[in-house]
């Protein structure tokens, strides 16, 4: 087949922009064009996000619902994102380099950690008096800066450790994550 044989296929130009669109506002997107969120996680933030929304239904619509409380309100999918963010960083560290190897799959332990950050948020969320301008603080100070410090006891608490990373634990002081 000639690469340039479009089989009829012809891209739509009735919409410039068709991603853009006041929707992507109402799942926590900051504007209409949800493509400048992706910045620093790409498609791979989109599969995460998609990954939590499939395999993850009740948590998924507990943080929507949350999110659109207008006493608790706060950018669900800028959220996600972040979170996104710190699991990726956190594994580029090599922080989870045992659980991985423990697990045999990378995206096994990334998908669960991210899971547990989202779970952990939102109890932080729904338990606390934040509001939307507090967003970024309490992500920050209760989930960023705890993964940066407290990895292992935040990730050990979510069931990916294996026997190695027990016998490795008692010989460590660890912090409990809040």
């Amino acid at each position: 087949m000639n690469p340039t044989d479009t089989d009829g296929i012809q891209p739509d130009t009735t919409n410039k922009k068709p991603m853009v669109s006041k929707k992507w506002e109402q799942i926590g997107f900051l504007g209409t064009d949800p493509q400048t969120e992706f910045r620093g996680v790409g498609i791979f933030g989109a599969y995460m996000i998609y990954y939590l929304a499939t395999t993850q239904p009740t948590l998924t619509q507990q943080l929507l619902t949350l999110s659109n409380d207008p006493n608790k309100k706060f950018p669900l999918a800028v959220a996600l994102l972040h979170f996104v963010n710190i699991v990726m960083q956190t594994a580029k560290e090599g922080h989870l380099n045992e659980f991985i190897n423990t697990k045999k799959s990378v995206l096994v332990v990334l998908q669960t950690v991210y899971v547990s950050i989202a779970e952990h948020f939102y109890r932080i969320w729904n338990l606390g008096q934040y509001t939307e301008s507090k967003f970024h603080t309490v992500v920050h100070t209760r989930i960023e800066d705890k993964m940066a410090t407290q990895w292992y006891s935040f990730v050990q608490s979510h069931s990916l450790a294996g026997k190695s990373t027990s016998r490795r634990r008692k010989n460590k002081q660890v912090n409990k994550i809040d």
